[in-house]
């Protein structure tokens, strides 16, 4: 008898906990974006076609050695956050995320991680015009180089969530540096 009983509860406790979980229904009128989520919150990242992120954003650029280039438009979600452009990119076999977004100096990485590597105005050698703030964490193969154009007021950043060192992060830093803050508004000295 209490081994009935018991097989009782159990069933009874897996009804129970089965009724807790939410299907999704898909009724009649009701409309679901791709951009919306699970709990009906609209995803602030939306994936573009290349000539849609041209319309948007106007030029871009992808360092030598890039390929396999997606491009996506996050959605400022707030008064006080920015539009951000993002492309994600293949270079040499390591995968980056470029974003860039017009405002005030802030980070736009998106990466939350203890930096064991932490270096501002960082450079590939001695003869690099031009550097950025590098920030490497060793343990978990992230690392984020990002830079500020004050004359563009614009932010910039690329970044790797595994394999990342240094030198990948400076040798693409120094692609991007020179068509996008030399092409548009730092001057030579």
């Amino acid at each position: 008898m209490k081994k009935i009983l018991a097989i009782i509860l159990c069933f009874a406790l897996v009804l129970t906990l089965s009724a807790c979980t939410k299907v999704p229904s898909n009724r009649e009128g009701e409309q679901t974006t791709k951009n919306e989520g699970m709990n009906g919150v609209p995803n602030p990242m939306t994936e573009l076609t290349e000539e849609e992120f041209e319309n948007i954003f106007y030029a871009y650029y992808l360092p030598d050695g890039a390929e396999d280039s997606h491009f996506f438009k996050i959605a400022s979600i707030s008064e006080d956050t920015l539009e951000i452009a993002q492309i994600n990119f293949i270079r040499f076999d390591h995968e980056y995320c470029f974003r860039y977004a017009k405002g005030p100096e802030q980070d736009i990485a998106g990466m939350y991680y203890e930096w064991s590597y932490d270096k501002e105005n960082d450079k590939l050698n001695d003869d690099s015009k031009y550097g950025c703030h590098i920030q490497i964490n060793e343990d978990e193969g992230a690392g984020v180089a990002s830079w500020y154009d004050e004359n563009n007021k614009t932010n910039y950043c690329i970044s790797m969530s595994e394999g990342a060192t240094r030198e990948l992060l400076l040798s693409t830093f120094e692609n991007y540096y020179r068509f996008y803050c030399e092409a548009y508004s730092v001057e030579e000295n």
